[in-house]
């Protein structure tokens, strides 16, 4: 696939390698004129959230089925939401901050933030996704 990807790229991709389904990431530009032009496209897979750059009434009317797989990326968001407020925590981009400008000297722990004797995280799950156990 040639980058960028826009809707000439996806139709010359089409008629070189026609396909049945498509695995999609990040927002393809899936349009009208590009759906025409997959000839053999019978079913559209979308991982992660949204789908506004699929035509989805041309995808209907052309018979293209499409399947969002909602939550599939939940257990990498929240992994990363934890490493983001764990780096906070612990001032991580300030000392990055400081070692990318070169500072002489390193900035000590918990200068600029009162620091509290005891710290609490709290994570749970509401409830568990389909096919995991409670």
């Amino acid at each position: 696939m040639q980058y960028p990807v826009n809707e000439e790229t996806l139709i010359a991709q089409f008629e070189r390698h026609p396909v049945d389904a498509l695995l999609m990431r990040g927002p393809p530009p899936l349009t009208r004129r590009v759906l025409t032009r997959a000839k053999q496209l019978k079913v559209i897979s979308k991982t992660g959230a949204g789908h506004d750059s699929v035509d989805l009434e041309a995808a209907t009317e052309l018979g293209i089925a499409m399947i969002v797989s909602r939550g599939a990326n939940a257990d990498a968001v929240a992994e990363h939401t934890l490493a983001l407020m764990l780096s906070l925590a612990r001032e991580l981009p300030r000392y990055d901050r400081n070692l990318r400008e070169g500072c002489e000297r390193p900035v000590r722990f918990g200068q600029g933030f009162p620091r509290p004797k005891r710290r609490h995280l709290r994570v749970w799950r509401d409830r568990p996704q389909s096919g995991e156990a409670g």
